[in-house]
């Protein structure tokens, strides 16, 4: 029970009989009719995106990578209360995470949750190729204004030259 009403929450880990050393973490909630909605999480960055001070989780989901992926968000994480949340992308970059290797195509992205215009709320922020030739910095503000339609909006997009196979991203307060 939680402000009168009956919730429950739960949370799925993916494995199969090759026993890989991952376990991606599903991020499954139910639309409006009542169908159900899994995408794995292939990315995730940890910040405070909806509150200052709250451990907001921000993770890339995704059905199949050579086609689409999708942000979502777990608000409050330690809270329990609510369960992972698709977010509408209203700008979604022509961008895959993706990179080719000798066996097909791997995942290629690194994130990190950053407070770049010092409002006290995080940015998402996700680094993966463009192409072979170049590589993407993706800025996404965390529009939590209605948390039943909470959306991740585009707030700028930096082009760099260099390719980024395996991207690593950090960010510090300098």
């Amino acid at each position: 029970q939680f402000e009168g009403a009956a919730r429950s929450t739960f949370t799925l880990f993916g494995g199969d009989s090759a026993r890989l050393p991952i376990a991606p973490y599903s991020l499954v909630t139910f639309s409006q009719d009542g169908d159900l909605i899994d995408w794995a999480a292939e990315a995730l960055v940890v910040g405070s995106f909806t509150a200052p001070g709250n451990s907001d989780v921000i993770a890339i989901g995704a059905k199949d990578l050579n086609k689409e992926w999708t942000q979502w968000l777990i608000p409050d994480l330690g809270s329990r209360r609510t369960p992972p949340q698709l977010l509408a992308m209203p700008e979604t970059p022509d961008i895959l995470p993706i990179a080719p290797d000798g066996a097909g195509n791997r995942l290629s992205v690194a994130g990190a949750a950053a407070d770049l215009d010092g409002d006290d709320f995080d940015e998402a922020l996700w680094l993966m190729p463009r192409g072979p030739e170049g590589c993407a910095l993706l800025i996404y503000d965390i529009d939590y204004g209605d948390p039943s339609a909470p959306r991740a909006v585009l707030k700028q997009q930096l082009d760099l030259d260099e390719p980024c196979a395996t991207p690593e991203l950090v960010a510090s307060d300098l």
